[in-house]
């Protein structure tokens, strides 16, 4: 299993795997077409718009941007995609979660990934916190509610020494985020292979899938600036 798992870091991997010249024209279409000009407030529903580009109109202005015809601008559009320049409204839809390509078509409409050029001021998105992440995935966050632990997306990025944590792996804003630098982890039995973040400020429990899971997190959290603090020193403190 991956240690970055998400629709994210699916599709960047994706990237890695286009030709270089291709990824050099992505990143020349990301700066050169992909400006505040070319995003305006897109319809999306009834009395809803987004900030973002209709497909067609991408289409059209990198095809005429690079002066090459449509089909090869929409495969282009899918590289900015998968580059992270661009996500797509409607993300919560099961289908684009593992989706890697044509991602061009009717009534589709492109969001910049850049939380400025979306005009959602400084808000931090998964997609901002990927460069860094040494660890991301699904994980559970203990609740009082009726139906027991929640899911949450969780990254820990070693770059930043930060644990973030989000709703979905294409939230476009942050849930919750613990500064590792000043941290400690431990295992934790409150939950199922549990790991417990604390710092002086705030604390993070949460539950991985697995033992193998368990150890892999906790790795990664220490590795992301956090210092391990074992189950006994705790036990001692509380004497």
């Amino acid at each position: 299993m991956v240690a970055l798992q998400g629709r994210v870091f699916d599709r960047y991997r994706q990237y890695q795997k286009l030709a270089p010249e291709v990824q050099t024209q992505v990143t020349a279409i990301a700066e050169s077409v992909l400006t505040s000009k070319l995003f305006t407030k897109e319809s999306v529903g009834l009395l809803r718009s987004v900030v973002g580009v209709s497909s067609d109109r991408l289409v059209d202005a990198v095809a005429k941007h690079l002066s090459v015809e449509k089909p090869e601008a929409a495969s282009l559009v899918d590289g900015l995609v998968l580059s992270g320049a661009l996500s797509l409204y409607g993300e919560k839809n099961a289908e684009l979660a593992a989706k890697l390509d044509k991602f061009a078509g009717a009534g589709v409409v492109f969001v910049p990934t850049d939380a400025k050029l979306a005009q959602r001021g400084d808000e931090t998105s998964v997609w901002s916190v990927r460069d860094g992440a040494i660890q991301a995935g699904v994980l559970k966050r203990p609740s009082k509610s009726f139906f027991g632990a929640k899911d949450a997306y969780v990254v820990a990025n070693e770059t930043r020494k930060t644990l973030f944590i989000f709703d979905a792996d294409y939230a476009e804003e942050l849930s919750h985020k613990l500064d590792l630098a000043d941290s400690s982890v431990q295992f934790d039995d409150s939950i199922e292979h549990g790991v417990k973040v604390t710092n002086a400020v705030d604390s993070v429990i949460v539950g991985t899938p697995s033992k193998e899971m368990q150890n892999e997190w906790l790795n990664s959290i220490i590795n992301a600036g956090a210092t391990y603090r074992e189950a006994f020193n705790t036990n001692l403190e509380a004497v």
